[in-house]
């Protein structure tokens, strides 16, 4: 006769192997992860959609692989507001053709969480509303983003533009999220366009918080040729009154380009009629813009020089256990500071190395005057990227990867490194260019 024992507890790790009562572990916290999984791109498209298992916009979902979107569709997402907690686990999204919600809302006790992803490769257009990624409606509020990053996204559209979400009310949370690479372009002077969240709408009041956000080589600009925007800024596009927003320990290293003479234009914040506090917020004075006359120049200004390195001024600033510094590069949020692309667009001339030992100094290296043959940036040094000259007969990329200058003195060429994703479950590439 069997007999049901009083204790029939089993417990298991995440790999679905036993835990033995003996099992000596060396931290006393074992990650407990929950959610509706999502694993494929199949479930990702239902999951926008709120089709199949994934109908409850109130629920946790996980993603559980990486999801490469390359030869999917473009869907209509669910026009159910999505109240719950998306969480990536750390995998990567690439290749999306469209908005991933139409709003996401919270409340004030319980706020909508998208957390622990990256995404790389989305490129749509809305030609008359809002264009973000996570919202394009208008009354997202209480939701929280954490280690999100978004890399090379192609985002175009006629009213309030921003990678994250195009407007929103108070209530909002940005913890350890960046950019890198990319293009916001806006067809109308009309609505907003930022690197990071647009229009912040301060009609109900409330306060909106940013802690560790960045933006590096994310290009903002337009099609029109004269005009005042809304607001036009490298992390902010604008708000208004009954607002409160906070910026702490940031930086936009992202060109914004706006004709004319703007109004509302600014390296960090377009325009304000806020409550706006900023501490440790920079921006790169040498290439923020090439013609936009800024009206709100709220952060402080440093050249290029002064934002790379573990002793800059931006390094100094930013030196907590959030970021990565190194020499030659710009900071690198700590959670992604390994991911390829966010090496290749942190990277700057800086980070090159003399082939022979201090043949070109650190300074002449920087200022991309190099005397005798050079390196790419050791950490770019592997198989998945690629090294071309815009004039081998200038400087000249051997089979080995060493770029040596061959033309005559006063000669200029460009070096572009592109890195392509190996594993086609992730999937995307990316380039960057460098000026010798």
């Amino acid at each position: 006769k069997l007999t049901v024992p009083k204790n029939i507890n089993l417990y298991v790790d995440e790999g679905l192997n036993e835990i033995k009562s003996n099992e000596v572990y060396k931290s006393d916290v074992i990650p407990y992860k929950y959610g509706i999984p999502i694993r494929n791109a199949e479930e990702f498209m239902s999951f926008m959609k709120a089709s199949d298992n994934y109908t409850d916009r109130t629920l946790s979902y996980i993603i559980t692989d990486n999801i490469n979107l390359k030869n999917a569709d473009a869907v209509s997402p669910s026009t159910t507001t999505f109240t719950g907690e998306l969480n990536g686990d750390y995998h990567s999204i690439s290749g999306l053709k469209n908005n991933m919600f139409n709003s996401i809302t919270g409340s004030s006790t319980k706020y909508t969480v998208i957390k622990n992803m990256i995404l790389t490769n989305a490129d749509f257009t809305v030609a008359n509303d809002n264009v973000g990624l996570f919202g394009v409606g208008m009354n997202n509020h209480y939701y929280s983003f954490k280690n999100v990053y978004l890399i090379d996204f192609n985002l175009k559209g006629n009213y309030n533009i921003a990678y994250f979400i195009p407007k929103s009310r108070a209530g909002f949370r940005y913890e350890n999220c960046g950019t890198s690479g990319g293009n916001l372009i806006s067809g109308k002077s009309k609505g907003t366009l930022a690197g990071i969240v647009g229009w912040l709408d301060g009609n109900y009041g409330g306060d909106g918080y940013m802690k560790n956000v960045m933006s590096i080589n994310t290009n903002l600009s337009t099609t029109y040729t004269s005009g005042n925007p809304d607001g036009c800024g490298g992390i902010a596009g604008g708000l208004n009154k009954g607002m409160q927003l906070t910026i702490e320990n940031a930086y936009v290293a992202s060109p914004v380009d706006v004709p004319g003479t703007p109004t509302n234009t600014g390296p960090v914040i377009g325009s304000t009629m806020a409550n706006t506090t900023l501490k440790n917020v920079f921006y790169d004075s040498n290439i923020i813009s090439k013609n936009t006359k800024f009206t709100n120049k709220l952060g402080t200004a440093l050249e290029t020089k002064e934002m790379i390195g573990t002793t800059s001024t931006l390094g100094n600033a930013l030196n907590s256990e959030d970021w990565v510094l190194k020499e030659g590069y710009y900071p690198r949020l700590k959670w992604v500071a390994e991911q390829p692309i966010a090496k290749l667009y942190a990277a700057t001339r800086g980070a090159f190395t003399s082939v022979i030992p201090d043949q070109t100094s650190s300074e002449d290296m920087f200022n991309g005057s190099i005397s005798g043959a050079i390196k790419i940036p050791e950490e770019l040094q592997k198989n998945a990227y690629s090294i071309e000259s815009s004039d081998p007969d200038i400087l000249k990329v051997t089979a080995g990867g060493t770029i040596i200058p061959v033309g005559k003195p006063g000669d200029t060429a460009t070096i572009k490194i592109t890195y392509t994703e190996p594993d086609e479950t992730i999937g995307g590439s990316a380039s960057n260019t460098y000026d010798f």
